[in-house]
């Protein structure tokens, strides 16, 4: 199959926002509160967030298949919250400065981030 110029311009930037997504999901904000929603299914998927420092942070962690991850960790917020199979758990917290809060199940073996700027 022959790709005419306007297609291929259509594919390669269609590939862009596709790897530009993969690369970190920004927050969206309701009411002052940055939302996200993570989906475990075996890992964390988007594992990558971006939100604003000094916002209220409320992620929705959407349990498809938890494998190992019994909880969700965020060892620098000295939190953790149990996750269990068809069930969303949600964690609220506010990131005081600009950096990554680490968050992963209790073995360590799927991990994620959120980062605050």
């Amino acid at each position: 199959m022959k790709l005419r110029p306007n297609h291929l311009l259509t594919s390669v930037a269609l590939a862009s926002l596709s790897l530009t997504a993969l690369a970190g999901q920004s927050a969206k904000s309701a009411q002052g509160v940055q939302k996200l929603t993570v989906t475990v299914d075996n890992s964390f998927k988007p594992a990558t967030f971006n939100v604003k420092a000094g916002k209220p942070v409320q992620i929705t962690f959407d349990t498809k298949h938890r494998g190992c991850a019994a909880v969700v960790v965020f060892k620098e917020l000295k939190m953790k919250k149990p996750l269990k199979d068809g069930t969303k758990t949600i964690v609220t917290f506010t990131p005081k400065k600009a950096g990554a809060y680490n968050f992963a199940c209790g073995m360590n073996m799927m991990k994620g981030k959120v980062v605050a700027k």
